[in-house]
């Protein structure tokens, strides 16, 4: 960021950091930044983007991460612009295998693995020829995790979910660990019938694996929250679901219903290019102008759906009663919502 000064950049960009010596050193710089938010914002952090002089737009990923902070002063340096998810898969077609689930993502207790290790051996009484293929591990995050026995997540987490993967403690045949894969997992969702991501819908701010399986014409089961609310059509490109058992059973129907399958897989493949480089760049290169013109005008989106996602129908009327009504000192709710998680992780 000296560097960046030193040499006259217009302005930096910067994935979101929680350091608070980053955040001070950022403030002292006085360095033109604009914040990537990847990640869910606790209050604290929230209150340094709004108020911080070095930071002059923060861009998240998703609509539902941005409607997370309506009600807050980050909102006025905020804006939305998805992730890019380029197509790596092009015109390769999809052989639903009519029996193959692929799960994607970190083998670690936010990613809601535990979820689906739960209800494998209700999915396989439904349909005994399942198999489940699991693509990722406790270290995709951090390649210093300790991991358990088996090599795949951490000791406590691997005792957690390994039960309800096993018989007389000894993995169930249905199921392989894979690892963490590259490119090659497209090659697993080629040969695939479901895919499942975060069925606890936690942290997710915008999904990147449902998309990635969509590019594959792999269609997606999931919970109905979050970022997946903005990447995943229900009925259309996969199911969005209220209930864990609800997930489970579309599992099952995906799985027993090939030409369903078929369908929402042929339209999560159309849907993709919604988040494709040709879209998306265009908004950053908006962005960009704007910035390096002084000319940066964010513009307040009103949240036009899913209300009841974290109970954004009370952030819609705390920032009406905090702009309209000048109840100031009502504070925002994720403010709230901090000071309920920090007291709970005592």
């Amino acid at each position: 960021m000296t560097e960046s000064k030193r040499r006259g950049d217009d302005f930096i960009i910067i994935k979101d950091n929680k350091d608070q010596q980053l955040a001070r050193f950022i403030d002292k710089l006085r360095h033109r930044i604009v914040i990537w938010g990847h990640n869910f914002y606790f209050g604290d952090y929230a209150d340094w983007v709004a108020k911080s002089p070095s930071v002059i737009a923060n861009v998240f990923v998703g609509r539902q991460q941005y409607d997370r902070y309506i009600d807050h002063p980050i909102c006025d340096k905020s804006l939305f612009i998805y992730n890019m998810v380029p197509d790596v898969v092009g015109g390769k077609k999809r052989d639903n295998d009519g029996k193959t689930v692929v799960y994607l993502g970190a083998l670690i207790p936010e990613k809601g693995f535990l979820i689906l290790a739960k209800m494998w051996k209700y999915i396989l009484k439904k349909v005994p020829m399942a198999r489940l293929q699991v693509i990722g591990g406790g270290n995709l995050y951090s390649r210093d995790c300790s991991l358990g026995r088996m090599g795949i997540a951490d000791k406590l987490f691997e005792e957690e979910f390994f039960p309800y993967l096993s018989e007389e403690g000894e993995l169930l045949p249905s199921v392989t660990f894979q690892g963490i894969l590259g490119g090659e997992k497209y090659e697993v969702f080629l040969s695939s019938s479901v895919g499942v991501v975060n069925p606890s819908a936690r942290t997710e701010t915008f999904g990147m694996g449902a998309i990635e399986m969509n590019c594959a014409g792999l269609p997606v089961v999931t919970l109905g929250k979050n970022g997946y609310l903005d990447t995943v059509e229900n009925g259309v490109t996969g199911y969005l679901c209220h209930s864990y058992k609800e997930i489970a059973d579309k599992i099952v129907f995906l799985l027993t219903h090939d030409e369903v399958n078929e369908r929402l897989g042929i339209q999560a493949k159309e849907q993709v290019s919604r988040f494709s480089p040709k879209n998306i760049m265009p908004l950053w290169f908006n962005l960009f102008e704007q910035i390096a013109q002084n000319k940066l005008i964010i513009t307040y989106r009103r949240p036009d759906s899913h209300f009841f996602n974290n109970i954004k129908f009370v952030r819609i009327l705390l920032r009406f009663l905090r702009k309209n009504c000048r109840l100031s000192f009502l504070p925002p709710l994720i403010k709230i919502e901090t000071v309920i998680y920090t007291y709970l992780k005592k």
